[in-house]
């Protein structure tokens, strides 16, 4: 099975998208530290360049630092809303492993 090779414009603007939507999570959570949905995107963001790094890079090192930040995260939004925190992530684990498994004859 050949490794996964990004085209460098690909790679970039994909890595560039993540840091906008973390920058506008984050200048709403500077605002209101309290904000889940903020919190909740952002923890969305770094887990989005956890599996990249992961799957992509194959730098392990990098992507558990973003799935460490976004589970942090996520444990935070829970703290806040933990009957909105159960649904939004189950609706994150569905787009996440509908992404990853697509279904039967799918390939």
């Amino acid at each position: 099975m050949a490794e996964t090779e990004p085209f460098g414009a690909d790679e970039q603007w994909f890595l560039d998208e993540v840091a906008k939507a973390m920058a506008l999570a984050q200048a709403r959570i500077d605002k209101n530290p309290k904000d889940a949905a903020a919190l909740y995107a952002l923890g969305i963001s770094y887990g989005l360049r956890s599996n990249y790094y992961w799957v992509v890079k194959k730098a392990w090192h990098d992507s558990l630092k973003d799935a460490t930040t976004a589970r942090r995260l996520h444990a935070r939004v829970e703290a806040l809303e933990p009957t909105t925190w159960t649904r939004a992530w189950w609706r994150g684990c569905t787009i996440t492993s509908s992404a990853a498994f697509p279904g039967p004859g799918a390939r």
